[in-house]
């Protein structure tokens, strides 16, 4: 999977997190998400379906672990 589908599924997912949370992350992080995310992948979400039936990437998983274990643990 690309890079910008990558970055469309992490911007997706973080979109859903609490402010307090994103406040968390490294400075413009959000920004650089969106500056290269695929558009048309993120548009290929359905934001009406239950988060956790969505399919992510395994490589946006480990992201997100990684995410989770440096800056919210």
């Amino acid at each position: 999977m690309s890079e910008s589908k990558i970055c469309a599924e992490l911007f997706f997912i973080l979109e859903q997190v609490p402010n307090s949370y994103i406040s968390l992350l490294p400075n413009n992080y959000m920004n650089r998400l969106k500056e290269n995310m695929s558009l048309e992948h993120y548009q290929s979400f359905d934001k009406e379906k239950v988060f956790f039936k969505q399919e992510f990437n395994k490589k946006t998983v480990a992201t997100l672990e990684k995410i989770y274990n440096t800056f919210w643990k």
